[in-house]
């Protein structure tokens, strides 16, 4: 068994392969293409980069509606179903909505004729919430349509997808680690890691709005999409899910929703999007000066995801 390693920065984080199989120039290659597929998607994506697709959205749809490539209306299609499974909780138009202090509907699609358009200036899609999950999605498709069959990737700490098994046959370990460890409150008695998920064939994705409840500056994490408002429940999720995209908005928007709605939805809606799921993982913080941070499982459809 051979074991290749790559990395490359993209999305603001750092991207990191292993690879498996039995050919090290083959594996090293294909870790490569990869690679250049995230890459890919970054420019497709990235609302900061000017030559991309949805930086040239943001610049023209107000003015006019704009005709998207096949990719990019897929991508939207996908959202906007998203958007309705999760009551709004998902809105890449959320940071805009802040700024604008608006309430409606910002952005319209029409998915038979690959056009969108803004309902108002200063309108501004944002991908965070699915991007890294998507890219990790392509990346894995690149590497079964060469023939690799085990791999872990991840987009930085917050998103990991698995295929097939480690090196010992084993699910991959994955450990999830404390967010609320990064606070400005923190204690060095807290356990920087509350659990392990084993994966395999399988994708997830963390999110957080640490600073809820810390301080009333508006530079938080997250927004609420609802109000436009800082989150001020300060609460964490780790979903686990069939792909990549689908892990990365349940994550975002149940902590969008707070600890009560989030655990309300997860328990009394069905959707396509939740159906996907394989287990949901809240993270809550000390309920007094001398406790520390657990976990509360929300969802666990398969045992042996969380040990």
């Amino acid at each position: 068994m051979t074991v290749v390693e790559r990395a490359r920065p993209a999305m603001g984080s750092l991207f990191r392969l292993r690879l498996l199989g039995d050919d090290a120039d083959h594996l090293e290659a294909v870790a490569e293409a990869a690679l250049d597929e995230i890459e890919r998607i970054e420019r497709l994506l990235s609302w900061r980069d000017a030559r991309s697709e949805v930086a040239r959205i943001n610049r023209e749809a107000t003015a006019r509606p704009v005709l998207v490539d096949f990719e990019l209306a897929a991508i939207l299609a996908q959202c906007q179903e998203a958007e309705a499974a999760t009551d709004g909780y998902l809105d890449l138009a959320a940071a805009a909505r802040a700024e604008l202090r608006e309430t409606g509907r910002l952005w319209e699609f029409d998915a038979e004729r690959r056009l969108i358009r803004f309902t108002c200036p200063g309108v501004r899609l944002d991908f965070g919430a699915y991007g890294k999950g998507y890219a990790l999605d392509c990346a894995a498709a690149e590497l079964r349509s060469f023939g690799i069959t085990q791999a872990l990737l991840d987009g930085g700490t917050s998103s990991v997808l698995a295929l097939g098994t480690d090196e010992f046959g084993n699910p991959w370990p994955v450990g999830m680690r404390n967010p609320f460890a990064a606070r400005p409150d923190a204690k060095t008695t807290w356990p920087h890691e509350l659990g392990q998920l084993r994966l395999t064939d399988l994708a997830l994705s963390s999110s957080a709005a640490l600073d809820a409840g810390l301080s009333h500056s508006a530079d938080h994490d997250m927004l609420n999409p609802r109000t436009g408002e800082p989150i001020a429940d300060p609460s964490a999720y780790t979903v686990v899910a069939a792909d990549g995209a689908t892990a990365e908005v349940l994550s975002t928007a149940l902590c969008a929703m707070g600890s009560a709605a989030a655990e309300a939805y997860t328990k009394e809606r069905t959707n396509d999007l939740l159906a996907a799921a394989v287990a949901i993982v809240r993270f809550d913080p000390p309920q007094d000066a001398d406790g520390s941070p657990h976990l509360t499982p929300l969802l666990v459809r398969r045992p042996g995801v969380l040990v």
